[in-house]
Formats: C-alpha cells, structure tokens, sequence
C-alpha cells in the first residue's frame, strides 16, 4: 500500500455520521449503545473516538472506553469501512492504535465466545465460525487471551 495512512481523534459530527451510516451495518441493534450515550461519555472524557484514514477517506474506525485511573482502555467497537475489508486494514490500524495509544498500560479486547451460540444449527455454526475468526484475527495481531470472561445482555464474552 503506498497510500497516506493517518489516525486521528474523530470529532463529535463524525462520530454522529459514523453512528448513523456505519455502525448501523457493523454491528447489531442489540450491540449499539444508544448515540446519546456514547456523545454524554464523550463529554465526560470517559470515551474516545478514532479513525484510520487512506488518502482523507475514513476507512476503520474505533471506539474506546477510557479508564484514566487504571491507565487501560477497553476497545468497544472496531470495524473496518465494508468496502475496505479483506485489504489488511484492520491489522494496520491495530498496529497504529499501539502507537496512538502508547501512552496507556493496555487495551482490553472483548470478543463474543464461539461457544455461546446456542444449540446446532446452520446459522449458529456460521455465527460460532465468524466469532472463531474475528478472535483468530486479534491474536494474529499481537492479543493475548485472559482468562477473564463475562455476561452481557445474555452474550458470553
């Protein structure tokens, strides 16, 4: 790739378009905080918003719970723009996140478990199957698997 790769902060406005467009197709309704919520963390300096982009053109974004006290960030939504995936993108902007986020003792990644599907069936298999590749693909970029797990929402991560 012999583009110009830049991580910012995103402000506000983009985080309501990338709310309103994208996260819309990346990720459940069930999985979405509600925009009000994310924009009041933001407000609070508890929550930050980043962006990868190729030539000015957003193409990944991440959002991320921060704990100041701890010096640990938790990644809370990461997608890469659907007509850039399979690209290698997303391994890029892990890489840059190390450098943007230098400052910090760690990000936590959580992943739903491949084994909390439910019973057999084919939709089940390829939801287990999509959930084994999205945690193949952290630890192929340099995450390390805890033993810590937890419920949410009845979803085991």
């Amino acid at each position: 790739m012999n583009e110009q790769l830049r991580v910012r902060q995103l402000d506000q406005v983009e985080v309501r378009q990338i709310y309103g467009t994208y996260m819309q197709e990346d990720f459940p309704k069930n999985e979405r905080k509600p925009l009000e919520r994310i924009l009041g963390m933001l407000d609070d300096d508890i929550y930050e918003c980043i962006g990868l982009f190729a030539e000015g053109h957003l193409v990944s974004y991440a959002f991320f719970v921060k704990t100041e006290e701890s010096g640990f960030y938790l990644l809370d939504y990461l997608a890469v723009h659907k007509d850039h995936r399979s690209k290698g993108y997303g391994s890029i902007f892990l890489a840059e996140m190390r450098r943007y986020f230098k400052h910090v003792n760690g990000i936590f990644l959580e992943c739903e478990s491949e084994y909390s599907v439910g019973e057999w069936t084919e939709e089940n298999h390829k939801t287990a199957m999509q959930r084994k590749k999205r945690i193949q693909f952290y630890r192929n970029n340099g995450a390390v698997l805890t033993n810590l797990k937890s419920i949410l929402f009845g979803v085991d991560y």
